[in-house]
């Protein structure tokens, strides 16, 4: 009873404040909104970091650095937002969501649609309560799946959560992706598909592993699908570049959350094409501009003293292009020698 009543009262107060959050995911398809170009910002892992966390690995500023990212986010006026997972870090709790709903909130004021997907600290602890929380901001999220059109770009975004599935819903949510890719490669509206969920397939993070269910489950048609391009996933705490099979996957688990040290070069698993020396990379997100011929992203990262931020790597498709370009380099295959 108890859980209901906070079910309740938590819902009137979101309808209070945040009444066009509610709304935003009535916005399927943003293609006459303004002009042909658009602008979306990715972001992932905005959650603050729990104490235990601090035993195993250094603050960095955190609260401060995400909220840089928030500000330059709000500043650069975007047709959408889209958020990876861990928007907080314990779901369940009223207190963690603080620093995501004011942010939600000036996104709101601004007119700027948001659109996440669970991560695994939504679900922590008290799973029922975190996507009930959830849910509340977010009642036009479905758990096994959904996607927005952002002019000729579609985005799927998945639920990578697979241990909190039922078998029905795992099955649910595999046909509705397949189906969803079938069905945007034949859109002629659709020029371009990103596909994007929490836990990463191929990370060289010494924190967290490569998901063995996201390789398994949502790669493959990904890598058939003739329009899909990119895929995007948080969870490792880092900036990370990958090809496989003439496609492009990377992680930016790079909002605010306690950051991964990665493998060194000589002993990680996979090639990662953004060559970096440092194996922490500073907080940051994606930035992604789309118009008829072409896809470019580029990563926004904080600067070393936190004084602002700057592009440190820059990739561009034109469509239908098989994968993306470094503007100085050629990918390099996934596999090392």
């Amino acid at each position: 009873m108890r859980n209901r009543y906070n079910f309740t009262l938590s819902l009137i107060i979101v309808f209070m404040f945040f009444p066009a959050l509610l709304f935003s995911g009535n916005s399927v398809n943003l293609t006459n909104k303004g002009s042909k170009n658009k602008n979306i910002i990715i972001i992932s892992d905005t959650q603050d970091p729990l104490w235990i966390e601090r035993l195993f690995l250094e603050s960095n500023n955190n609260e401060k650095g995400r909220e840089i990212l928030f500000t330059n986010i709000l500043k650069s006026q975007p047709d959408a937002v889209f958020h990876l997972g861990d928007l907080v870090s314990l779901g369940y709790s009223g207190d963690s969501w603080h620093a995501i709903d004011n942010w939600m909130q000036q996104l709101s004021k601004l007119e700027i649609p948001f659109y996440p997907t669970l991560g695994n600290h939504e679900l922590m602890i008290f799973s029922e309560l975190g996507e009930e929380n959830f849910k509340i901001r977010f009642p036009f999220y479905s758990k096994t799946g959904y996607m927005r059109q952002i002019g000729p770009l579609a985005f799927i975004l998945l639920n990578s959560n697979i241990s909190y599935l039922s078998s029905s819903e795992i099955s649910k949510q595999q046909d509705w992706y397949k189906s969803k890719l079938t069905e945007c490669d034949s859109d002629t509206s659709i020029k371009v598909i990103i596909v994007g969920c929490h836990h990463p397939p191929f990370t060289n993070s010494k924190v967290v592993s490569p998901n063995e269910d996201v390789q398994d489950d949502f790669v493959p048609g990904f890598i058939q699908s003739k329009k899909s391009v990119l895929f995007l996933s948080g969870h490792s705490h880092s900036f990370e570049h990958f090809n496989y099979a003439g496609k492009d996957f990377m992680t930016i688990g790079g909002g605010g959350g306690l950051q991964h040290p990665l493998e060194a070069e000589e002993e990680s698993e996979y090639k990662d094409l953004f060559n970096s020396p440092d194996n922490e990379r500073n907080f940051h997100y994606l930035h992604c501009s789309i118009s008829e011929q072409k896809i470019a992203i580029s990563v926004q990262m904080l600067v070393e003293d936190f004084t602002g931020l700057k592009t440190v790597y820059e990739l561009e498709q034109t469509y239908p292009q098989s994968h993306f370009v470094q503007i100085e380099k050629i990918p390099l295959p996934i596999q090392k020698d």
